[in-house]
């Protein structure tokens, strides 16, 4: 149960994570200078380390209702929002300026990619409501993807630094073709949508994932809901690597064995499967269970 609002304290915190994208001081400075004339800023370095939170902590905990600016990608957000879910926390206003690889929630949430158009515009957006995902426990911003999902994310990982966001499709080619399925079933609120050989099961409450592929093209951030995409396929690796090629195209809604259906809470279990969530690989699991907390999160958006 998140905390009632308080009184909101003109001003805001900037979380620079030096390992997003191509963050780095000089232009923190810069995105503090424009900031600060709407209002106070905190400047507030959270380190690189993913197993080290205090800093994140103690900027949140000593926000004083000041909006929290993430400054890099989906990854760092996500790791921004998953500890103000563990402090309780929800009471804050969040501003993101995207610095990752893929700002795959900026796209959804319609927000300049430009880090400066970004900056520019957040002292002028008013925070609107924005649904999250828990799965398996933990928060979940933008998507969760199992099977094909994740291999794609780990092939893609040997290309990121040379092709930016165009490794994801070029990964999800590769994994397409290569990636072995999995038996499993999917419900989706209490119903069996699918049951059987699987590509790639996922949920989306953001439109896109790796980069601007949308995966999830019926997807909102504010509905209330998620869009459920399940592939089974039966023509062995040429049907993977035709979904895999489908996918970058945005057209994998068209293929027979792609189901797309919407919902708010999703369950997966047979075969121990990996996860990509918000870019992070999870382990694989023989059970997932992902479901919408309704505008549990304030963000700055159009």
């Amino acid at each position: 149960m998140s905390r009632p609002s308080q009184p909101r304290a003109e001003g805001f915190v900037v979380l620079a994570n030096p390992s997003a994208g191509s963050a780095d001081d000089d232009l923190t400075d810069q995105i503090a200078d424009r900031l600060g004339q709407h209002g106070d800023v905190v400047l507030s370095p959270i380190g690189d380390d993913p197993d080290d939170d205090a800093p994140l902590d103690r900027a949140i905990t000593e926000a004083d209702g000041r909006c929290l600016v993430v400054v890099g990608g989906d990854g760092s957000l996500h790791r921004t929002v998953a500890r103000m879910a563990a402090l309780d926390r929800f009471d804050l206003e969040v501003g993101l300026i995207p610095l990752g690889t893929g700002n795959d929630l900026a796209r959804g949430a319609k927000l300049p990619l430009d880090p400066r158009a970004a900056v520019e515009s957040l002292g002028r957006l008013k925070a609107r409501p924005m649904d999250i995902l828990i799965g398996n426990g933990s928060v979940i911003v933008n998507a969760v993807h199992l099977g094909l999902g994740a291999d794609a994310a780990i092939a893609a990982s040997r290309w990121k630094a040379r092709l930016g966001a165009a490794a994801y499709p070029l990964g999800a080619v590769v994994a397409g073709t290569w990636s072995t399925p999995w038996e499993l079933k999917v419900t989706v609120d209490g119903r069996v949508v699918h049951d059987g050989t699987t590509v790639l099961a996922g949920i989306g409450n953001g439109p896109s994932i790796g980069g601007g592929t949308r995966m999830f093209p019926a997807a909102r951030l504010d509905d209330g809901q998620a869009v459920v995409v399940v592939a089974g396929s039966k023509w062995g690796r040429a049907g993977r690597a035709v979904f895999g090629r489908s996918l970058r195209h945005g057209q994998h809604g068209r293929l027979p064995w792609v189901r797309m259906v919407r919902g708010r809470h999703f369950e997966v279990t047979g075969e121990p499967v990996a996860g990509n969530a918000d870019g992070e690989i999870w382990p694989a699991s023989p059970s997932w269970d992902v479901t919408v907390k309704p505008a549990a999160l304030r963000l700055r958006r159009p």
